[in-house]
Parts: structure tokens; sequence; C-alpha cells
């Protein structure tokens, strides 16, 4: 049992070798001490599992030495011997935190022994509920590290909680960047400002990384010379170091408290390493969030390019025919504005002419701005729409092409529709598509070209259908319909319905091909949640 450590303090001689006798003959390793100071001296130096010390001696009672020399080892066992048992003098050694009392002289040696294991036991009972004690705060605080997933606030909330559970000013996270040598500061507490950048504390953080892990250092001692002079030399009075290996990754955890504070104890050295081993776990959880948090950013970025590289397609397959709708009312207005100048042509006549000049150009405007509308990047945000307003304009904007490709549209909408919360840029395309898709299908037919436009509410959705008059759509090719780059049509890009399958989707609907209803074509149904 050579690693316990006892250190005997009593001014009397016979005392001080009858007790190191007995002690050591039952394997103890014990240093003594003939009077308080040197008793300080070797606290500071070496570490001391039990302090047995008399109670009365000259210059320094045994009480004043247990309190400073608590100051350097404040988790060591205290076990004090007097010759004046009394009742007053048990109640200050329980008020001094002593862990057992013995009076002299001993009745045998057995007697000295069992009080000194007594008191090692009752001091380790106390560490514990002491830890126990601490650690109820650090579960509470090690949930809410983990709760964080965003990297800033992660780090600041290490730091505050750091400080606030060790009463530690000085807390700091290092990561190891290439090699054992080289560390950049991640994060530190503010108090005082720029702190961490002297050469110091740097100095004092390289030396502890070198010779330990987790390694704990008091300015009063006990401990190595040369970090008790770097720890003056930073102005600091207690540190501690903890590195945490994750992986590939190593953090390092830095804690200390300057001039004004107290030693830090091995139980401060515990709750620290359990802190940092939390929040090595929190940081890198954090980072894996903010990877998935950036891909997906990138995913939806891609997603919005892609609609609207979907979009440009579809409105240039309308630009013949948007061209015939520019071109008619300029040709109107050309000839209008002609006859008003025109010398043979009275007041009252030339303002009907200006007037049809105005309506042609109030059409004009109504042409582009429609168009301008698909142009736009979509805007995302959802709102409350009338479905029957949407394919309402766009076949407004659909009527060149539908007078010229002669298409009849018929509509049956169950009225009043509920109106659905959705991005109206993104339902709008899907809808172009579709109606863009339903002319196409209907270029090689013969004979009454018709779409039918269906709306009903039906199971908790709003359901829209679009039917054409064509060929309808294989039963193999059904199958894979909405997959990227599948098309029909030569020309086509095979992007249209897969980018309307996932607006759809993302609004928590569905799109699907169903069964035709009127004729023999294509029939695309798009169900969306009503609001």
């Amino acid at each position: 049992m050579f690693e316990t450590r006892v250190l005997i303090v009593d001014d009397d001689a016979l005392v001080l070798r009858l007790c190191e006798r007995m002690l050591t003959r039952a394997s103890f390793q014990v240093v003594t001490a003939n009077d308080p100071f040197t008793a300080l001296e070797i606290l500071k130096k070496q570490p001391v599992d039990l302090l047995l010390v008399d109670i009365y001696m000259p210059e320094m009672d045994g009480f004043e030495l247990i309190m400073q020399g608590r100051q350097y080892q404040a988790d060591m066992a205290v076990l004090v011997m007097t010759g004046y048992g009394t009742i007053e003098m048990a109640i200050k050694a329980l008020r001094q935190g002593v862990d057992g009392l013995i009076l002299k002289p001993f009745e045998g040696g057995d007697q000295l022994l069992d009080a000194a294991r007594a008191a090692l036991v009752e001091s380790q009972r106390k560490r514990d509920a002491g830890r126990l004690q601490a650690l109820r705060p650090l579960f509470d605080i090690s949930e809410t590290l983990i709760s964080e997933t965003n990297l800033q606030p992660l780090q600041k909330l290490i730091l505050e909680s750091a400080g606030s559970l060790l009463q530690a000013p000085y807390v700091a996270i290092y990561r190891q960047l290439t090699g054992d040598s080289e560390y950049e500061l991640v994060s530190c507490s503010e108090a005082p400002l720029d702190w961490h950048k002297s050469i110091a504390v740097n100095g004092l953080v390289w030396l502890l990384l070198q010779k330990g892990n987790p390694l704990l250092v008091n300015c009063d001692g006990p401990g190595d010379e040369e970090n008790r002079a770097l720890l003056m030399k930073a102005d600091l009075r207690a540190a501690m170091v903890v590195i945490v290996n994750r992986g590939n990754k190593r953090f390092v955890f830095f804690a200390a408290r300057g001039d004004e504070g107290v030693a830090f104890t091995h139980s401060d050295l515990e709750m620290f390493v359990i802190l940092s081993r939390q929040s090595a776990v929190a940081i890198e959880n954090a980072e894996l969030y903010e990877d998935l948090r950036k891909y997906i950013r990138r995913l939806e970025e891609s997603q919005k390019a892609l609609v609207q590289a979907e979009k440009m397609a579809a409105v240039g397959r309308l630009m013949a025919s948007v061209a015939h709708e520019v071109n008619n009312p300029l040709q109107s207005v050309r000839n209008c504005l002609h006859l008003v100048h025109h010398r043979g042509v009275g007041a009252e006549q030339s303002s009907s002419y200006l007037d049809m000049a105005t309506k042609e150009l109030d059409r004009l405007s109504n042409t582009v701005q429609r168009m301008l509308e698909f142009y736009r990047p979509g805007r995302i945000e959802k709102e409350k729409v009338n479905i029957e307003d949407i394919i309402d304009r766009l076949l407004e904007l659909l009527r060149a092409q539908l007078k010229q490709r002669e298409v009849v549209v018929l509509k049956e909408f169950k009225q009043p529709l509920p109106v659905v919360m959705v991005a109206r840029d993104q339902i709008q395309q899907v809808f172009f598509n579709l109606f863009l898709n339903a002319l196409d299908a209907m270029n090689e037919v013969q004979g009454e070209k018709k779409i039918w436009v269906e709306a009903f509410p039906e199971g908790g959705y709003l359901r829209v259908t679009v039917e054409d008059a064509g060929v309808g759509i294989d039963e193999e090719l059904q199958q894979q319909i909405f997959e990227p780059f599948v098309s029909t049509k030569p020309e086509g890009t095979g992007l249209g319905l897969s980018v309307s399958y996932g607006i759809i989707e993302a609004h928590g609907g569905m799109l699907r091909v169903i069964p035709p209803k009127h004729a023999n074509g294509a029939c695309f149904e798009v169900a969306l949640p009503i609001e």
C-alpha cells in the first residue's frame, strides 16, 4: 500500500517516531515534520493522501495548519491527534472538516491504524458525495451541449459552462492542426480581453500538453517546479488541461484561475475531464450538422437552378406563339397612329383610333407581364392560393397557341374550391408543364382536340386533373415517366415531369398518372393538401 502517503506533524519527537514506525509497518509511505512550517513546505511540493497532525503545537496549532495546508491540497484526508479530548475540541474538528480524531496516548498500534484507515475512508466518502453533487449540474449541461447543433453558439456555451461550473474565468478550446506540435485557438473566454495571446499562457499550455493528460497545476503546489513557475509568469493561480481524441481529431481544453482564485482540486479535474469529453462530442456533432446544412443548401440551390432551367425551356416552347401575340397588337397600334395623323381624319375619329391603340397597348403589356412572371426565378414562400386563378392565367397565356392548334379547353370545377397553401410560382410551373405536354400530345391527332381540366376536393386534398385527347402513355413508360431525362418527345429535355413531381412532393402532395375519363389520352392528377 505504498501509494498511500501520510504526512505526520508533531512537535513531540517521541510521538513522531512512534507514529512513523507503526504506519510504516502497515505499508504506508510516511513523511514526517516536527513543526507546522516544515509541513507546509512539504505540502507545497509533495502530494499527500493523509495528514496526521497534533492539535497543540507552538507558533501554529493543528487547526491553522489544516486550514493553510488545504490551500495546497484540498482533497487530502485529515486525522487529528490530541491529549485533551473534549466536546468543544470535537465540534471544532468537525467544523474544520476533519475526517477523524484520535486521543493520545494510543492504546496500541491497531488503534492508530484503524483511525488512519477510517479517516481515509471518510475523506473518500466526502469526496464522492461532493463529486455526485457537482455532477448533477454537469448532466444538465451535457444535455444542453448535445442539443445545440450550431457551432458558434455551441463554443460560446462550452466556455460559459466551464467558466461557471469550475469558477474559472480563463477557458480556451484548442484544436490540433497538422502534426503533434501545431494547435490553433478555436475559441476562448473574453475576460480579460486577449489574455490567450500572452506568450506565457501559450508556453504554459504547450508545456502542459507535453507533460500529461489530464493535468492539474497549482501555483502553490504540489507539482513540478517548472509548471508552477510558468503559472506565476502567466499571472495565473491554477490551471488544468485536458486532451480529447475523437477519431482523427484532437481537441485541447484549458481552464485557469487568476491570482484572486483558489487552487483547483482533483474533483475539479475530474469534472473538467467529463465536461471536455462531452464538449468534444458536441463539437463533432455540430460540425456534422453544419456539413449537412451546407449539403442541403447546395441541394436546394441545385434544385432551384434545375426548376428555373426547366421553366425557361418550357417558356422557349411558347416563343413562336408569343411573338405572334406581341406582333398583332404592335401592328394595330402602328395602323391606329398612322390613321390619327392622316389629314382626312376628324377629331372624333382620331380619338377613337387612340382608344383602340391604348387597348392594344394594354393587351401587349399584359402579355409581356405574364411572360416576365415565368422568366423570373420562382419564390418559395407559401401563400393561400386559389388554383382556379392560376389555371385561368395560364390558359390566357396559352390562348394564342390553343387557338393556333385548334384545341378546346373544357373546365369543370366543383365550386367553391378550397384554397391551398402553396408557392404560387412553383405550382403555376407544374400546370404550365402539364398544359404544354397536353398540347404536344395532340400534334398528330385528327379530329377534335380537347383538354379537360377538372378540380374537386376529396380525402383532405384538392385534386386537379389535366386530360388530353392524345394517344396516351404506354403502360411500361408510365412506371418511369417521372424519372429525370425520360421523354416521349425528340426535342424534350425529360425534366419537366421530374421537376413537377419534386415540386408537388415538396408541398406534401401527389402527382400521378391515372386512367383517362373522357378519351384515350393521358390524364395527370395533382393532389395538394387542403389548408
